[in-house]
């Protein structure tokens, strides 16, 4: 189809070049108002194509669940079948068109088609006209008719008081499987008992109110539907397992399920909702069920929608994509969910209170977790907004500036008091986990340019694999014991002028119980590693090259570095050699358990570039024995 409509547009542009400038915009105007007629024409046509479908696909479907020997069965299921096969073959023209002529033999097809659905439904043992049930008597007249009613071919409209037999009610409802007009049932008051419509599979538009669930099990294909909650208190189920086909529910474009009693709300089957906007209120605890929800229209585009979701025990999502591409990418909104999944979403997740488990997988957007209050469980993969694993090895400071633009910034704070496990994965821009409840932290393959962890005071372990990290402090955090951080520098790209800053910061200060750190990092410019009044022991086993270009500092001192033996091998020389600064003259040995001569080879690259050695500073912090 849209190489059709393309088709129309080059044929216009085309002729602009054959006549006078008069003629030539004058035919433009023409073919461009033709197009836009056309596309117009396409979309009603498209309409009343999903409407038709529907209807018969249900009328189907309701055919199929009576028994064989029905009459109605008998009457018009063969009449059915060949207005399914019209229907598919529309759609498939539908596709093909290219012209407003196309659009108009579609649009005759369309009335044709409806107009043999007509005669066949007339000319059927199925009920023809309004069933309106207001009073005792009607009711009695209606239920008299039983089975007779499976198909109404027109419109249902039953007003229930107190006065009528609900149980008569019931039994009515029941017997209606398909209308090919509106189907409204209304409770006069919040005292009559509630009824279920579980055999309903198909109607133009639904409208209920009752003062208890609403249950359509069955129902398939509906146009607008509005469920009322004006006695929300009693309605504890909403039931929509099977819809498939719906113009809007609860309030067209902005649809709100609001039903904050109800234990369960079941849209299964739902992969698309047209109005573009969705939300869904449940008790807490509840159970929302919206496993199939897309945000690919009926056109397999990608529309962005933003989705929010009160109440429920859980909730997975992983079928709704958000425009990676796109201004707007939509967003999901969860509060008072205690366990959420979502993967695969390129938009905003934020989450609110009552979230108490989050696993984020696939994000492209930063998460925004400012009113996380309750979060004791957060693992989070972050992913470039065009899919790629952030790698700038080799690529021009341009391409990875652009990289950078688009990664996500993950910011904890006290907040998330109560915030217990951390894992972070994958590709983003910022870290902070600052003052949070934070117990255990892991960084899994995680490429990040900054990572700051501080003033965490229930933190005790830190562990990370196969990452890779420009710029991390650690400092504050006085129940760490000990630290392990595989931590491999990369380029960085400063934005303001696109030039390569090739550096690697740690900074590892004030943490009070820190005993060991061990960090496997190859190259490496500013090494802070002060006042943590416990450490020990220290492991650089891959340390050997300074950043290129830079003016490295390093600062040690303030530790628990212990020389068990220090020799100095001066004291020991004939009287009259020379004494030079760091040269082979002044020359000793230390004798130490605590790791400091991991850093031995890097620190002698440290001194090749640095031309201020004043800058440099390591210190054991006791001495046992000096010879």
């Amino acid at each position: 189809m849209k190489k059709g409509l393309l088709s129309i547009l080059a044929s216009a542009l085309l002729v602009v070049g054959c006549q006078n400038y008069d003629d030539q915009f004058t035919n433009l105007e023409s073919q461009i108002s033709a197009l836009a007629s056309t596309v117009a024409g396409l979309s009603q046509v498209q309409s009343e194509i999903s409407s038709l479908s529907a209807t018969v696909q249900s009328l189907n479907s309701t055919v199929n669940s009576l028994p064989s020997s029905s009459e109605i069965a008998t009457q018009i299921s063969d009449g059915l079948a060949g207005i399914i096969e019209d229907v598919a073959d529309l759609e498939a023209a539908v596709t093909a068109a290219d012209s407003s002529e196309a659009v108009a033999a579609i649009q005759e097809d369309i009335d044709a088609q409806e107009e043999v659905l007509a005669d066949l439904l007339a000319s059927s043992s199925v009920f023809t006209g309004s069933v309106v049930i207001n009073n005792a008597s009607t009711l009695d007249a209606f239920h008299a008719m039983g089975s007779t009613l499976a198909i109404v071919n027109g419109s249902v409209d039953i007003d229930v008081t107190t006065a009528m037999d609900i149980v008569k009610v019931q039994e009515v409802v029941d017997q209606i499987l398909t209308t090919t007009g509106s189907f409204d049932y209304t409770a006069a008051g919040i005292t009559v008992t509630g009824v279920t419509f579980n055999n309903l599979s198909g109607t133009q538009t639904l409208t209920l109110k009752q003062a208890d669930g609403y249950e359509l099990k069955s129902l398939v294909s509906a146009g607008a539907i509005t469920l009322d909650n004006t006695w929300s208190s009693k309605i504890d189920i909403v039931d929509l397992r099977e819809l498939t086909t719906l113009t809007s529910i609860n309030g067209g474009s902005a649809g709100t399920l609001d039903f904050t009693s109800a234990t369960e709300v079941h849209l299964t089957k739902m992969a698309y909702y047209p109005g573009g906007n969705l939300t869904v209120n449940t008790k807490s605890n509840g159970v929302v069920d919206l496993s199939a929800l897309t945000d690919t229209n009926a056109s397999a585009i990608v529309a962005p929608f933003t989705l929010t979701i009160d109440g429920p025990s859980a909730v997975t999502l992983s079928t709704i994509k958000g425009d990676a591409s796109a201004t707007t990418k939509g967003a999901i909104t969860l509060t008072n969910v205690a366990t959420a999944n979502i993967s695969n979403f390129g938009g905003t997740i934020t989450l609110g209170t009552g979230v108490e488990v989050a696993d984020l997988q696939d994000v492209a957007t930063s998460p925004v977790l400012t009113a996380a209050d309750d979060l004791t469980s957060l693992t989070i993969e972050g992913v470039t907004a065009y899919g790629k694993t952030y790698d700038v090895s080799g690529a021009t400071a341009q391409a990875a500036a652009l990289e950078t633009a688009s990664f996500i910034t993950v910011a904890l704070n006290s907040t998330q008091n109560d915030l217990a496990n951390i894992t972070l994965t994958g590709s983003m821009n910022s870290v902070t986990v600052n003052d949070t409840g934070v117990e255990t932290l892991t960084l899994d393959a995680l490429n990040a340019a900054t990572v700051a962890i501080t003033s965490n005071d229930d933190l005790t372990t830190i562990t990370s694999a196969a990452s890779k990290f420009n710029d991390v402090t650690i400092t504050g955090n006085n129940d760490l014991i000990s630290t392990a951080l595989d931590y491999d520098t990369y380029t960085t790209v400063v934005a303001s002028t696109g030039t390569a800053d090739a550096k690697g910061d740690l900074n590892v200060n004030s943490n009070t119980k820190l005993a060991s750190l061990t960090v496997h990092a190859k190259s490496m410019n500013d090494l802070d590693i002060h006042t943590n009044v416990k450490l020990a022991t220290i492991s650089f086993p891959f340390l050997v090259a300074a950043g290129v270009g830079t003016t490295p500092d390093v600062d040690i001192y303030g530790n628990a570095f212990v020389a068990s033996s220090v020799t100095d091998n001066y004291d020991a020389t004939a009287a009259g050699v020379a004494i030079t600064t760091n040269g082979t003259t002044n020359t000793g040995a230390y004798t130490s358990e605590s790791g400091l001569s991991s850093l031995k080879t890097w620190l002698d690259a440290v001194v090749a570039v640095t031309a201020n050695t004043n800058t440099l500073q390591v210190w054991f912090d006791t001495v046992s024995e000096v010879k």
